[in-house]
């Protein structure tokens, strides 16, 4: 059994997301007439809502502020002014949906342009404020700005900078994932063909191309175009990050990840490389620590994990830190880590504190556990059928049955014609030939093993059991929990048991 994805990936790149603002002309924003217009003017732009940026506080931000308000009041083309105060408001408008940051980091850096048109800084800065605007905005005339204003550019210059059409497919890409909305992904690919078009050198777009092929299921286009981004730069961060990201995907893609462990070892390969850059992404931390885990490399992988995992981590950080610790021998730091988590998340994410207490023989916590993770789970599968008469046999308690554990409306589904034969051979309608029969992966293969066992087990043939606990154990498949458990139960769980069973 494979941990489920959502643990196996972090730090997908969050942006912050504006309302939709009308873009405003090359002119001043919007005033009253006369005088008294100039001073609301004046004032409007002065009360901005600031908030705390790369360090600075709000009176040093302020006090900058006024010294260039204080410049344009005695010469009002000042460019420099014009330019500082546009960059100000662009890293405000990043941090805040404010129309009013909007408005006037446009203003200033059309000032700026219009005094120094020919000052690269210039040019470049009010180009990164248009084309984030549409990464954040996607309105169709702000990208018919962008796309004007960039082909005004020095081609040496383009080549340095993202193409138009880059910002409206990553906004485009946000809404698919924001409202599932499957036209918005047909336009993808032509979307991006034109920003490679616009800029065919550009290893960044080669990137985001196979992402989309990624999710279209054309696996082997995506690699191939991935590759080409790699040649053209062989050292880029965000190439390395998606290689390895990739490669470790493909090999989640599957039902049993230890099936394609020479993804994985590739996958750790550019993740490692990604370990010499000045700063280092927490991604980058958690995806070795995934792939040193499946390895069996324990330390390297709780090594991995610290890193990734700072003292801001979210609560579903922390447990999906602890999936992983529980399976390395950290049981202590992996039950803190999951109490401490599960007081802030509103359900229960996986069943990992239920294979926490498995594990360890705690059959009473296991059931607790178990209820509250079979109310919130969308889909429950076999296994947690039988999850629930293992806690419900091995507990030695009355008041635990199934209706008690299973506290949900939801029936076991299969997710593969191996979990149909696993019922069927629970139920008594497959013997144990007929059921190996349905076994497709080495994972498969550990579970086949562990549920002859404790079939066997409760059934009284110990022998039997432990003989079937040893192949499952035999499986070099650390993150897998029937080997863990057919491990445990060798330890000493069936020493433990009753003498009636």
């Amino acid at each position: 059994m494979k941990i489920p994805e959502n643990f196996l990936c972090i730090l997908t790149r969050a942006f912050i997301l504006f309302g939709v603002f009308v873009l405003v002309s090359c002119a001043t924003p919007r005033q009253q007439t006369g005088t008294s217009a100039g001073r609301a003017a004046s004032s409007d732009e002065s009360k901005l809502p600031w908030r705390e940026t790369e360090g600075i506080s709000a009176q040093s931000w302020q006090e900058k502020q006024q010294q260039n308000l204080a410049l344009l009041a005695d010469d009002p083309a000042h460019p420099d002014a014009h330019a500082i105060l546009a960059d100000m408001y662009f890293k405000q408008l990043i941090l805040a949906a404010s129309p009013a940051f909007k408005r006037w980091a446009h203003y200033h850096s059309e000032k700026a342009l219009k005094a120094k048109p020919n000052d690269l800084v210039v040019r470049t800065s009010h180009y990164r404020l248009l084309y984030t605007l549409v990464r954040l905005e996607g309105e169709p005339a702000a990208l018919n700005q962008l796309r004007e204003f960039y082909s005004t550019l020095p081609e040496s210059m383009r080549n340095g900078l993202f193409p138009p059409s880059l910002a409206f497919y990553l906004y485009q890409s946000e809404q698919v994932h924001k409202d599932s909305d499957k036209n918005l992904r047909a336009e993808h690919r032509p979307i991006l063909l034109q920003a490679l078009k616009e800029q065919p050198g550009n290893a960044l777009i080669h990137v985001q191309l196979s992402r989309y092929y990624f999710d279209s299921r054309q696996i082997d286009l995506a690699f191939a175009v991935l590759h080409q981004a790699l040649r053209l730069e062989p050292t880029s961060p965000q190439v390395l990050l998606a290689m390895a990201e990739a490669y470790r995907n493909l090999a989640q893609r599957d039902e049993c990840i230890y099936d394609h462990l020479d993804e994985i070892k590739r996958s750790t390969q550019f993740y490692k490389q990604l370990l010499s850059q000045p700063s280092v992404e927490a991604q980058v931390h958690w995806g070795l620590m995934v792939n040193y885990a499946h390895l069996g490399l324990a330390p390297l992988s709780i090594r991995e994990g610290e890193q990734a995992i700072g003292p801001q981590a979210t609560a579903l950080n922390r447990w999906g830190f602890a999936t992983f610790l529980m399976y390395q021998g950290q049981a202590k730091r992996a039950e803190e880590l999951f109490l401490s988590a599960s007081a802030e998340i509103p359900k229960t994410p996986s069943r990992a504190l239920v294979e926490h207490y498995l594990l360890l023989g705690q059959w009473r916590k296991a059931a607790l556990a178990f209820t509250a993770y079979i109310s919130a789970a969308e889909q429950p599968g076999i296994t947690d059928l039988l999850l629930a008469s293992m806690i419900q046999a091995e507990s030695q308690d009355k008041t635990i049955t199934l209706s008690s554990l299973w506290r949900t409306e939801k029936k076991a589904l299969y997710f593969n014609e191996f979990d149909e034969a696993l019922a069927k051979y629970w139920r008594g309608e497959l013997n144990e030939q007929a059921f190996a029969g349905h076994v497709k992966s080495t994972c498969q293969q550990a579970t086949f093993e562990f549920y002859v066992g404790y079939s066997n087990l409760l059934n009284n043939q110990v022998a039997k059991a432990k003989a079937s606990f040893e192949k499952a154990k035999a499986h070099p498949q650390p993150m897998n929990f029937e080997v863990q458990m057919a491990t445990q139960f060798l330890r000493g769980l069936l020493d433990s048991r009753a003498p009636n069973k």
